[in-house]
């Protein structure tokens, strides 16, 4: 136990470095396309409803799905954290919202969507809570208030930036490109988080 409190303190007292800006650029990177995700749900189910392939029982599916996904994530999260080590377990939950929301651009009707949508949010939901706590694991002590508040502030960006680009996507091209981006993007963190997060 000695050695792990002289570990903690020896992280607290180091400057910011190198290493500290990737974490941070990658983990507020993932928590803003996390966001983009969740709330392109909300810009997608209009066109839906438009299109014939949803109606008030489905969209109100769709969002279920999304908040029971969150609520296994979060309860599965600080397991599979624990078991795996923050690294792996984020880079798998970035695993899980990437294929899904890939997965979720090209199905075929909407219950599929539904199920994929499922998958998201599980992943989200473990996804934000290993971030944040892997965040504030690595973070010196003396300035971990003012980064915790500069990684929300990057995340709060993503229901602006869902609805200003589901406006030109949805109205031009399809909604499907809006989970394709969010699906892309989360790939590349999760790529990213391989060469960059530190083990």
């Amino acid at each position: 136990m000695e050695q792990y409190d002289q570990i903690g303190a020896r992280l607290d007292r180091l400057p910011l470095a190198r290493f500290h800006y990737r974490i941070f650029g990658i983990i507020s990177f993932s928590l803003l396309l996390t966001g983009f995700l969740s709330y392109s749900g909300n810009v997608v189910l209009a066109k839906l409803v438009s299109n014939g392939w949803s109606n008030n029982f489905l969209n109100a599916a769709f969002t279920s799905a999304l908040m029971f996904g969150y609520f296994i994530g979060s309860l599965t999260g600080g397991f599979i954290g624990d078991y795996f080590g923050r690294r792996r377990a984020f880079r798998i939950n970035l695993l899980i919202v990437g294929i899904a929301a890939t997965g979720a651009a090209f199905v075929p009707d909407m219950y599929w969507l539904i199920f994929f949508r499922f998958l998201m949010g599980t992943g989200m939901g473990a996804l934000i809570m290993v971030g944040y706590a892997s965040f504030t694991e690595f973070i010196p002590a003396t300035v971990r208030g003012k980064w915790s508040a500069r990684l929300s502030f990057v995340g709060n960006w993503s229901p602006m930036l869902s609805a200003a680009i589901g406006v030109v996507v949805i109205a031009f091209f399809s909604w499907r490109i809006m989970f394709l981006l969010g699906g892309i993007g989360i790939l590349l963190a999760w790529f990213l988080s391989g060469k960059y997060f530190i083990g």
